[in-house]
């Protein structure tokens, strides 16, 4: 999260410590409802769905899959409005999704986003112009957010927690900080959004991890890898050394942070599910379908035939189309159309946990937007205060972060809930020094099992369109070789939608 404080330096004392710290897990008694969302269970049925037979057949031009940013944003930009949207979960949003909390949504996905710099890619500004969601301000030379009231104040944004104390930003201040900001420095401006942008010459920087590209031009303690190892994980889901150089410098010179500049944040309480609202606002309802599980593709000819599982009324649909834009999970091809299951196969996902806990009062200490946990435990990334918000709105959402080979451990934590809300209220206890547990009304989990695609050495620069745009198959969102950003998805669907426009 320090994207927002990148030249602030700290003046509280930091730490340094490069193994994991351990908390002590104390028994929690759970005395509160506890909710779990995830798509990870809908193998069992697709197997029910095979063997049902269609019992309606429909036909439209094009046929996107995945009700995300990429999926909606292919839908907002196509010039014909003969497409039908199908998207797996009762609700659209994909990893930008948001959960109801006492009556108010509550983001379980991505949770902000900053402001945009001119030399951003202008399809994507256009459509958020169009959406009423941007404006151009000429005072600060970048595109600002309309709805003021969801900006965060630059002094609630953010403390970071370690076992020795707090600070103000996970990269703690020193020569190692001022050194790691000048290298940098040069390619502020250069890294623009969407990658696919970024000028050629740049694009070796992809070929190499992180920390190779930090280890070769600076002289660096342990404290300033282990800073940025927990904002990769963050953003990326991997440390530096399994980012690429590209992916990490793009973190922290794609904005001007350190300049005159300085991005706002913007984060509503539904986090980007906001966004998912503009998108489906300027779509006709009755070509978006939910609950819809995608479980086979076949071409016949000129066309595709997709047989569709609705989880409401249990019944299969067969959609005829000229098109499709797949927007949906790469890694789920190999049971849906395994052909182009290859392209994708290296591609490694981060699994997520998101947990909002619901407040019946306010914990007491210090409030702050977002709360970063540093080492406290690797998979840990902190909690965002919704709060510092809406004084009304008294909501922790902490989100807890995977490596790939853990995602067998997602079921295990969708069989028994409790026990992560159980850590998880530990780690709420260290971090506000109270039983957090008698402040706490309910607890709504989400599960992604391949909610980050990380972008390891040579995944940018590979979009997969230029294999099958020839067979009318094409394909959105942040694994077909983007930064598992906002932008990057809204401009991936985009850029698919206009390669049927053509």
């Amino acid at each position: 999260m320090d994207r927002r404080h990148f030249l602030k330096l700290s003046a509280i004392g930091g730490v340094g410590l490069t193994s994991c710290w351990s908390i002590e897990q104390k028994k929690v008694e759970i005395h509160f409802p506890i909710h779990v969302r995830s798509n990870m269970n809908t193998g069992h049925k697709i197997m029910h769905a095979i063997s049902i037979p269609s019992s309606t057949s429909v036909h439209t031009e094009t046929l996107i899959v995945g009700g995300g940013i990429a999926g909606l944003s292919a839908a907002n930009s196509l010039n014909s409005g003969d497409f039908i949207l199908c998207e797996m979960d009762d609700d659209f949003g994909g990893t930008s999704g948001a959960t109801k909390v006492g009556g108010n949504l509550f983001s379980q996905g991505a949770h902000y986003d900053l402001s945009y710099p001119q030399n951003y890619g202008h399809e994507a500004l256009e459509l958020l112009e169009k959406m009423d969601v941007i404006a151009y301000d000429n005072t600060l030379n970048q595109f600002t957010f309309k709805d003021r009231q969801f900006i965060i104040p630059e002094e609630n944004q953010e403390i970071c927690y370690t076992k020795k104390g707090f600070q103000d930003a996970p990269i703690k201040s020193g020569i190692n900080k001022k050194d790691f900001i000048d290298l940098l420095q040069p390619y502020v401006g250069e890294m623009k959004m969407p990658t696919r942008l970024i000028h050629e010459r740049f694009r070796a920087l992809n070929d190499i991890s992180f920390f190779q590209f930090i280890d070769k031009y600076l002289v660096h303690d342990p404290s300033l890898i282990t800073g940025i190892d927990y904002q990769m994980i963050d953003d990326y889901g991997s440390n530096c050394s399994n980012v690429s150089a590209l992916a990490g410098i793009h973190y922290y010179a794609c904005r001007d942070y350190y300049g005159k500049n300085k991005p706002e944040l913007f984060s509503p309480p539904e986090g980007n599910y906001y966004f998912i609202k503009k998108l489906m606002s300027n779509i006709n309802g009755n070509r978006l379908k939910a609950s819809s599980i995608v479980f086979n593709i076949e071409k016949n000819g000129r066309f595709y035939a997709t047989k569709i599982f609705n989880t409401k009324t249990e019944k299969v649909e067969t959609i005829t189309s000229k098109n499709i834009i797949y927007g949906g999970q790469k890694n789920a091809l190999k049971f849906i159309y395994p052909q182009y299951y290859p392209l994708f196969s290296n591609t490694q996902y981060s699994p997520w946990v998101a947990i909002n806990f619901e407040l019946k009062k306010s914990i007491p200490g210090e409030h702050k937007w977002q709360n970063d946990m540093l080492r406290v435990n690797q998979k840990l990334m902190g909690f965002v205060n919704a709060e510092t918000q809406n004084n009304n709105h008294k909501v922790l959402t902490m989100y807890m972060c995977f490596n790939p080979s853990e995602r067998k451990e997602m079921p295990k934590i969708m069989a028994n809930p409790k026990a992560i809300v159980e850590e998880g209220i530990n780690y709420l206890n260290q971090f506000f020094n109270v039983s957090t547990q008698e402040y706490i009304q309910s607890a709504h989990i989400k599960v992604m099992g391949h909610a980050m695609p990380i972008p390891t050495k040579g995944y940018l620069f590979n979009d997969r369109n230029e294999q099958t745009k020839n067979e009318n198959f094409f394909f959105a969102g942040t694994d077909n070789g983007r930064l598992p950003l906002m932008l990057e998805a809204l401009d991936s669907g985009i850029f698919a939608a206009n390669l049927i426009n053509q």
